[in-house]
């Protein structure tokens, strides 16, 4: 299951609280989308935290803290250095998926550049 919707388009299903307990409650596995978390004020350290054991994967985009623009890694609120930081101490093996708006899939050498930057932060623990 995937934490979806945005409180600025109003289509989230699920408070931070609501998601933590129903995922708890679930026997499926957890997909945390970094950017949803972010456009709609999650602490993303607790989510992560709380839901250590059943996250599996994880949609990487940046955004401005309140839309769902799926922006490059360094082009937003949202500080990957820290991301990553969480990531290696409490979901070392969970998958990691970039996710673009469609604008960015004419920008080959930026996705390299972020393509280049999770390799290094997977080299890094």
């Amino acid at each position: 299951m995937q934490n979806v919707g945005i409180d600025t388009k109003q289509n989230k299903l699920l408070t931070e609280l609501e998601f933590i307990n129903f995922c708890k409650e679930s026997a499926n596995n957890v997909l945390i989308d970094i950017g949803h978390a972010n456009a709609n004020g999650w602490n993303l350290d607790y989510v992560i935290q709380q839901l250590q054991d059943k996250i599996k994967f994880y949609h990487l985009h940046n955004n401005d803290g309140k839309h769902d623009d799926h922006n490059l890694l360094h082009d937003g609120t949202l500080n990957m250095e820290h991301f990553f930081e969480t990531y290696h101490k409490y979901t070392p093996n969970a998958h990691l998926t970039l996710e673009y708006n469609y604008d960015i899939g004419g920008q080959p050498q930026q996705i390299q550049h972020d393509i280049d930057y999770v390799l290094r932060k997977m080299k890094t623990e």
